[in-house]
């Protein structure tokens, strides 16, 4: 009986364990709610819950727009606006466009990607985001550098809102780099789509209402520099406009 009991409990935990797989692998999408647990960081490094952002500083439509932030301060992004991500940066212009059609009638919130797989090519550690050691002194050199080159960004105007950050790199992480791991949560890499094939995934531009529903499908995909491919453009401000519009009549 006692064995039984054993193979019971082990078959048990094995079942779980393999749930629990199942639902770390989180993708959202139209009608989605994020976790409370989902974190972003402010210009000042502090951990903050989106939700608790949306539900504080939220209207009845936010824009959520995940992008390549600030690249480091190095002299290969002067070009994009100090952006490692030329794709965020010419997508920045929705961003820019919206605040001035809506003003203060819609949320938007820019969350800054770090270039975590091209930090030896803007003159920093490598991997000094993807090892997870935050309390290093490579890490916190990167993430210093990183706020730095986006708010410089904001000074500037190319951003045209305060940011914030997604200084640990979870919202938009792939599998591949979620299995390097040892300590990874549900909503890790939950912003990513399913299908996502580029290294980062990024521009992407996400709708959602005061209590963190996802409006619409995300709006992802532009690449307008596309190293010897195709240009592709999947989305433009007057579809986003468009589902605004509709959200708010």
């Amino acid at each position: 009986m006692k064995n039984l009991y054993v193979w019971l409990v082990s078959s048990l935990l094995i079942l779980v364990g393999e749930y629990s797989f199942a639902v770390e692998q989180i993708n959202y999408t139209a009608s989605s709610v994020i976790s409370d647990k989902v974190t972003v960081f402010n210009a000042d490094d502090e951990p903050l819950s989106l939700r608790d952002v949306m539900a504080e500083h939220g209207k009845e439509v936010n824009v959520v727009f995940i992008f390549g932030g600030g690249g480091l301060g190095h002299a290969l992004t002067q070009k994009t606006g100090g952006l490692w991500c030329p794709d965020s940066f010419e997508d920045m212009h929705i961003l820019r466009s919206l605040k001035a059609a809506y003003g203060e009638d819609i949320g938007i919130f820019p969350i800054a990607v770090p270039p975590a797989h091209h930090t030896a090519q803007l003159g920093m550690a490598q991997n000094a985001f993807l090892s997870q050691e935050f309390e290093s002194r490579e890490y916190q050199t990167a993430v210093s550098a990183f706020i730095d080159s986006t708010e410089a960004a904001v000074a500037s105007g190319v951003i045209p809102v305060p940011v914030f950050y997604d200084s640990q790199y979870n919202l938009i992480v792939s599998p591949q780099d979620l299995e390097q791991r040892d300590v990874r949560q549900a909503w890790h890499g939950a912003f990513r789509s399913a299908d996502e094939k580029q290294t980062y995934g990024v521009p992407a531009l996400w709708l959602l209402d005061q209590d963190g529903r996802v409006i619409a499908a995300p709006f992802r995909g532009n690449i307008y520099h596309p190293h010897g491919g195709d240009i592709i453009i999947h989305y433009t401000l007057s579809d986003v406009v468009e589902v605004i519009k509709r959200r708010l009549k």
